[in-house]
């Protein structure tokens, strides 16, 4: 039996994140919001939003897109990888969503990096890496573990 909603879980947990940090890079850093932290927080005086000195957290930038699309690629390769070698290959249908799943996802990935602030794109950089980790090890555990050992995401 298969649970389809057995990765939702980490989807819920990620996504009040995703809205916070697209909330807060989108409105700015705007002085009259510090009064939404907590009393014992200090206002800060200047908040920059560059981060490492490069990349400007509150403006899409190409570069961070084409590191977020490419590591979304790499994920959804090794899935997809990992998916092909199991007992039940993919049906027609899914077959054909997990090859589009492939392409499509990193060109929007790509192309929303120009639309939203780069702390998301960095945001989707970084859970693309833990992905990327997480497929590896998985992946190893299942080839030098026991054969029936099931690895849901």
């Amino acid at each position: 039996r298969v649970n389809p909603f057995s990765g939702c879980l980490i989807l819920l947990v990620q996504f009040p994140v995703l809205i916070a940090l697209f909330q807060v890079f989108r409105s700015g850093f705007d002085t009259a919001l510090y009064s939404y932290l907590y009393s014992f927080v200090p206002s800060p005086p200047v908040i920059d939003p560059l981060s490492f000195g490069v990349f400007d957290l509150s403006e899409g930038d190409w570069r961070l897109g084409i590191v977020a699309g490419a590591t979304q690629y790499v994920q959804a390769f090794l899935s997809s990888r990992s998916m092909g070698t199991s007992a039940s290959s993919p049906s027609g249908f899914a077959k054909t969503l997990q090859t589009q799943s492939l392409y499509v996802f990193p060109a929007l990935v790509f192309a929303w990096s120009f639309i939203f602030p780069s702390a998301l794109t960095l945001y989707w950089t970084a859970m693309n890496v833990f992905g990327i980790v997480q497929e590896l090890v998985a992946t190893r555990l299942y080839k030098d573990g026991d054969q029936n050992l099931v690895i849901s995401e």
